[in-house]
């Protein structure tokens, strides 16, 4: 099995952000054990406790009206966005101030979603389990959570604290070029 890596020449952090609405992305086939819906309600969670303008994008091939109806009916319509497949994800990740990757089963592996945002200098919250924790050193490079309300938290935390933001990115853009395809194959051959 060749594990996954990321070619980090490709995903970069910003240098000037477009938008200033605190942005969010969730990169994920729309399927419901990849934790859509989990990243819907943290938004909620996050529109409770800051009045501070955001969204979270959702960038991803799926049911784009399901996953919508549903964001209508956790009343998250406002500040959620469903753009659909993208082949160019590394200009939306360059664009954003966090990522979550909340897919559930700890037996899967290192997803690229999370290794891209990690590449694109984005601190990235995720659950807090064995799959999670072979990459993100929790308060260092990113985040491990182990409830919604928890990462809504964060991301307030985030929203709120542009070094901690900042410090956190840069920490994960050291730790993914550890996972750059070169050094990859490298190990792998």
């Amino acid at each position: 099995v060749i594990p996954n890596g990321v070619d980090t020449s490709k995903f970069q952090p910003r240098r000037q952000r477009s938008n200033s609405i605190f942005r969010i992305v969730i990169v994920s086939t729309l399927r419901r054990i990849n934790g859509i819906i989990e990243a819907l309600k943290t938004c909620v969670y996050l529109s409770r406790i800051t009045k501070k303008p955001f969204e979270c994008v959702f960038i991803g091939k799926g049911n784009i009206n399901r996953y919508a109806n549903i964001s209508t009916l956790l009343k998250a319509g406002e500040y959620v966005r469903f753009l659909g497949a993208k082949y160019n994800v590394e200009d939306y990740l360059r664009d954003a101030d966090a990522s979550l990757c909340l897919k559930r089963p700890a037996a899967a592996g290192i997803s690229h979603a999370l290794l891209e945002a990690m590449a694109s200098g984005l601190p990235v919250i995720a659950w807090n389990n064995r799959t999670y924790k072979q990459v993100i050193h929790n308060g260092e490079n990113g985040f491990l959570v182990n409830s919604l309300k928890e990462a809504a938290l964060i991301l307030k935390e985030l929203l709120e604290n542009e070094s901690l933001k900042k410090r956190i990115g840069i920490k994960a853009r050291e730790t993914s070029l550890n996972y750059d395809w070169s050094i990859v194959a490298e190990k792998f051959e």
